[in-house]
């Protein structure tokens, strides 16, 4: 079961600071996530599961959906999802402590909160940059808004998803813990020729 309460530091903590530039113009914007709470849900009871405890849950595989004001829901198969908390409210808190670690009508639990690495790339030129990185054209035409890919980046398996904010592309990314440091270096290199910058985790 995962403890929320746990102090935990950014896989990348090293690396944070030194880029942010307020209020300059820049082609794609880099913030790190990994503090803010996330869960997987594996099995074949996983979508029923989530359904009974009033969780909207995508009809396609490879889609997404928003769940209130807080949460993303992302189904990566008939028996897997993964859902993100992007304000790190209670909502998360309370269905992981519904679902044991011995799972639960075919559903188990998968501690994304520690294998996982949770990065965020925004701004007009983020699908420019993913095309240097990413076999999977990210173009808004191509991959529309709520999508999910599970595809190969800077040569690691990922997981991508849009979700529209401000107007411009966003892109949560997924990644192994253990290859966090080595992605953040080869986003923040390719970020450079778009301006880049590093944002706060707000």
């Amino acid at each position: 079961m995962v403890d929320w309460t746990a102090e935990r530091r950014s896989f990348v903590e090293d690396r944070l600071g030194g880029m942010e530039r307020p209020g300059a113009a820049a082609g794609v914007a880099l913030a790190d996530l990994s503090l803010r709470p996330r869960l997987g849900v594996k099995g074949s009871g996983a979508i029923g599961w989530m359904k009974r405890q009033a969780v909207t849950v995508p009809t396609q595989d490879n889609t997404a959906v928003a769940h209130g004001a807080a949460m993303l829901v992302a189904r990566l198969s008939p028996g897997e999802a993964l859902l993100l908390d992007n304000r790190g409210g209670k909502v998360m808190e309370r269905l992981a402590a519904s679902l044991p670690p011995q799972g639960d009508g075919g559903a188990y639990p998968v501690p994304r909160m520690d294998t996982h690495a949770w990065f965020r790339l925004g701004g007009p030129d983020a699908p420019r940059l993913f095309a240097k990185l990413c076999a999977v054209d990210l173009r808004p035409e191509k991959f529309p808004n709520l999508s999910v890919a599970q595809t190969m980046a800077a040569r690691l398996p990922v997981i991508v998803i849009r979700q529209n904010l401000k107007n411009d592309p966003h892109f949560h990314v997924l990644m192994d813990s253990a290859s966090a440091l080595y992605f953040w270096d080869c986003i923040v290199d390719a970020m450079a020729e778009f301006a880049g910058v590093v944002e706060s985790d707000g």
